[in-house]
Protein backbone atom coordinates (compact mmCIF):
# COMPACT_ATOMS: atom_id res chain seq x y z
CA UNK A 1 0.00 0.00 0.00
CA UNK A 2 2.79 2.56 0.99
CA UNK A 3 4.76 1.60 -2.01
CA UNK A 4 1.86 1.98 -4.18
CA UNK A 5 1.03 5.65 -2.76
CA UNK A 6 4.87 6.78 -3.52
CA UNK A 7 4.56 5.71 -6.84
CA UNK A 8 2.06 7.22 -7.62
CA UNK A 9 2.82 10.91 -5.90
CA UNK A 10 6.29 10.51 -8.25
CA UNK A 11 3.89 9.74 -10.78
CA UNK A 12 1.94 13.28 -9.99
CA UNK A 13 5.30 15.33 -9.10
CA UNK A 14 6.39 13.78 -13.11
CA UNK A 15 3.08 15.43 -14.43
CA UNK A 16 3.40 18.67 -12.87
CA UNK A 17 7.33 18.65 -13.93
CA UNK A 18 6.26 18.24 -17.54
CA UNK A 19 3.30 21.12 -16.85
CA UNK A 20 6.06 23.47 -16.14
CA UNK A 21 8.36 22.42 -18.29
CA UNK A 22 5.65 23.48 -21.09
CA UNK A 23 5.11 26.61 -19.33
CA UNK A 24 8.57 27.34 -19.33
CA UNK A 25 9.24 26.56 -22.90
CA UNK A 26 6.46 28.53 -23.78
CA UNK A 27 7.98 31.64 -22.16
CA UNK A 28 11.49 31.07 -23.17
CA UNK A 29 9.85 31.47 -26.84
CA UNK A 30 9.06 35.16 -25.97
CA UNK A 31 13.15 35.64 -25.65
CA UNK A 32 14.22 34.36 -29.10
CA UNK A 33 17.78 35.57 -30.11
CA UNK A 34 17.40 38.03 -33.17
CA UNK A 35 18.86 36.22 -36.52
CA UNK A 36 18.08 32.71 -35.80
CA UNK A 37 16.45 30.78 -37.89
CA UNK A 38 12.82 29.20 -36.99
CA UNK A 39 14.20 25.63 -38.03
CA UNK A 40 16.52 25.83 -35.00
CA UNK A 41 13.76 25.67 -32.12
CA UNK A 42 12.25 22.45 -33.68
CA UNK A 43 12.43 19.63 -31.19
CA UNK A 44 12.03 20.16 -27.74
CA UNK A 45 15.82 18.96 -27.06
CA UNK A 46 17.63 21.19 -29.26
CA UNK A 47 15.61 24.29 -28.22
CA UNK A 48 17.04 24.72 -25.06
CA UNK A 49 20.67 25.73 -26.23
CA UNK A 50 21.68 29.07 -24.46
CA UNK A 51 22.72 30.13 -27.88
CA UNK A 52 19.43 30.64 -29.25
CA UNK A 53 18.19 33.26 -26.79
CA UNK A 54 19.04 36.40 -25.34
CA UNK A 55 20.87 37.05 -22.11
CA UNK A 56 17.88 37.48 -20.58
CA UNK A 57 16.53 33.91 -20.81
CA UNK A 58 19.49 32.50 -19.85
CA UNK A 59 18.42 31.37 -15.88
CA UNK A 60 14.78 30.19 -17.70
CA UNK A 61 17.06 27.45 -20.21
CA UNK A 62 18.65 26.17 -16.96
CA UNK A 63 15.11 26.17 -15.24
CA UNK A 64 13.43 24.21 -18.13
CA UNK A 65 15.90 21.81 -18.12
CA UNK A 66 15.85 20.85 -14.69
CA UNK A 67 12.11 20.78 -14.66
CA UNK A 68 12.59 18.19 -17.74
CA UNK A 69 15.12 16.08 -16.07
CA UNK A 70 12.66 16.05 -12.76
CA UNK A 71 9.95 15.18 -15.05
CA UNK A 72 12.03 12.14 -16.47
CA UNK A 73 12.92 10.94 -13.03
CA UNK A 74 10.26 10.91 -10.77
CA UNK A 75 8.34 9.64 -14.20
CA UNK A 76 10.40 6.60 -14.17
CA UNK A 77 11.07 5.95 -10.55
CA UNK A 78 7.17 6.67 -9.95
CA UNK A 79 6.34 3.40 -12.99
CA UNK A 80 8.83 1.10 -11.40
CA UNK A 81 7.74 1.95 -7.81
CA UNK A 82 4.11 0.81 -9.29
CA UNK A 83 5.29 -1.57 -11.10
CA UNK A 84 7.02 -3.47 -7.81
CA UNK A 85 3.98 -2.67 -5.44
CA UNK A 86 1.93 -5.10 -7.04
CA UNK A 87 3.89 -7.79 -7.11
Amino acid sequence: MTGSAIGWALLAIGIFSLLRTAWLDRRLQQFRAPGVPAASYLGKFGRWRRELYTSDAQPLVATTRWAFALFCGASLLGALVLENAWR
